[in-house]
């Protein structure tokens, strides 16, 4: 059956085409940052390796929603779950290039990196340009899941 290629529309099945992503995120690279945000049709859905979460002024957590232009990361999933239970109201929208500059705190998500502040967007400092409070709460929050997951194994590995 023949069908139309969608696979560059598709950015949320996880495959091995991962050509454009790291050639945005090396251009990030050459100028200094440590992440490629992108955007698409002026909404910004997610960073080239990673999710991405910012704070707004009223202290919601935002995040755009999944779509196809969204990879639902496992960390992404975990660190919205984490926020719920901590009391964090948590909303899955899409939000704006000015929304991103304009957020007190922007933190990305993924495997390797956890959760990962970030700072300084362009040339635009975020919040207080260290990581914020929200931020820290769930990296913590993090780090004790895992500390229990791994405490868990362990015991059931014995």
């Amino acid at each position: 059956m023949t069908l139309e290629d969608i696979r560059w529309q598709r950015c949320d099945i996880k495959s091995i085409s991962l050509l454009a992503s790291s050639l945005s995120k090396q251009k990030a690279v050459d100028f200094g940052y440590s992440e490629a945000i992108l955007v698409r049709n002026n909404i910004v859905t997610e960073c080239s390796f990673s999710n991405l979460f910012i704070v707004d002024n009223n202290d919601n957590l935002i995040t755009k929603n999944l779509d196809n232009h969204v990879l639902a990361g496992i960390t992404r999933k975990r660190v919205i779950e984490l926020a719920k239970i901590a009391g964090i109201t948590v909303i899955e929208q899409p939000f704006s290039p000015d929304e991103l500059i304009a957020a007190k705190e922007v933190f990305a998500t993924s495997t390797t990196l956890l959760i990962r502040p970030l700072t300084k967007i362009n040339e635009t400092i975020v919040g207080t340009g260290k990581c914020g409070s929200m931020t820290k709460k769930l990296i913590e929050s993090y780090q004790q899941f895992l500390n229990v997951t791994n405490h868990e194994t362990n015991t059931a590995n014995r």
